[in-house]
C-alpha cells in the first residue's frame, strides 16, 4: 500500500507540474499579447502627434509665426506619417505672420505634404483680417483672402470692404503729393466716383502688366497694390460689387513655407 501511495502522489506532482507549465505559458503569452497591442496602438495613435510636433517646428523655422496655433495631421495608415509625409495639414491660427503677410485669423488646409522638403501639392483655405505687404514698402489691407489650388499656381481671392479701398486711394493721392478726395464711392464693374472740394471725378480700376492693381482717374494713374516679391501674387481681375471689391489672381503658394 505504501508503494501505491508514493505511486499516486508522484503522478499529482507530475500533473500539477504539467498545470503550473501551461499556466506560466499562458500568461507569457497574454504579456506578449498584451505588449504587441500596446505597440501597435503607439504605432497608429504617436505618429500623428509627432508628426504635428514636427509641422510645427517647420513652420516656425521658415518665419510663420502666431499668437494661437492648432495643427492637425492625417495620413492613411497613421504609421507612414514616420516618413515625414501627410495627406492633409490642417492649420487653425490667430495672430498669424508669415513672410511680413499678417492675419487675424487663418485656417489652411494643406495636402499631400513632405514635411522634410517643406512641400505640399495643393492648399485650400481662408485668411481673415489680412495686411498684404506692398513692394517698396508699406501694405494694404483685405478683410478676407481665399486660397485654392496647386501649389504653384493657387487661385487667390482678395476681398477688400469699401473702407479698405478709401484707404488705398486716399494713400495713392498722398503719396503722389496730389490734392486727397474727400468722398470715395464704389461703382460696379470696376469704376470709382471720386468727390474733391466743389467737384467729382470718375476713375476706372485696372490691372497692369505687371499683375499690379491700378486706378486711373483723367490723365493721372496710380498703382493702389502691388505685393512685393516675396509673395508672389499676380492679379488677374479686378470687380466692384455689394460688399465691395473683388481682386483675383494667382499665387505660388510655395512662399509661404521658404
Amino acid at each position: 500500500m505504501e508503494i501505491v501511495g508514493f505511486s499516486l502522489v508522484r503522478r499529482d506532482e507530475r500533473r500539477n507540474l504539467r498545470v503550473w507549465h501551461a499556466s506560466a505559458m499562458r500568461g507569457c503569452l497574454t504579456v506578449l499579447a498584451l505588449g504587441l497591442v500596446a505597440l501597435l496602438l503607439a504605432a497608429w495613435f504617436l505618429p500623428p502627434i509627432l508628426a504635428r510636433d514636427a509641422v510645427e517646428v517647420a513652420l516656425r523655422s521658415s518665419g510663420f509665426t502666431a499668437q494661437t496655433m492648432s495643427i492637425h495631421v492625417s495620413e492613411n495608415p497613421p504609421p507612414f506619417l514616420l516618413l515625414g509625409r501627410a495627406d492633409q495639414v490642417h492649420v487653425v491660427a490667430t495672430g498669424a505672420k508669415v513672410r511680413g503677410l499678417r492675419a487675424d485669423s487663418l485656417d489652411v488646409t494643406l495636402a499631400h505634404v513632405d514635411v522634410a522638403r517643406r512641400s505640399f501639392a495643393s492648399i485650400d483655405g481662408t485668411l481673415s483680417g489680412v495686411s498684404v505687404p506692398q513692394g517698396g514698402g508699406g501694405a494694404f489691407s483685405a478683410s478676407e483672402v481665399d486660397i485654392s489650388g496647386p501649389t504653384n499656381a493657387a487661385v487667390t481671392t482678395l476681398r477688400l470692404s469699401p473702407a479698405d479701398v478709401v484707404s488705398m486711394v486716399l494713400a495713392a493721392y498722398g503719396a503722389a503729393a496730389r490734392e486727397v478726395p474727400i468722398g470715395v464711392e464704389l461703382l460696379p464693374p470696376s469704376g470709382l466716383t471720386l468727390t474733391f472740394a466743389g467737384r467729382q471725378e470718375a476713375a476706372s480700376l485696372a490691372v497692369g502688366s505687371d499683375g499690379s492693381l491700378l486706378m486711373r482717374a483723367g490723365s493721372l494713374s496710380f498703382t493702389l497694390a502691388r505685393p512685393e516679391p516675396d509673395l508672389p501674387l499676380q492679379i488677374r481681375t479686378v470687380a466692384v460689387d455689394a460688399s465691395g471689391l473683388v481682386v483675383s489672381g494667382v499665387m505660388d503658394a510655395r512662399s509661404l513655407l521658404p
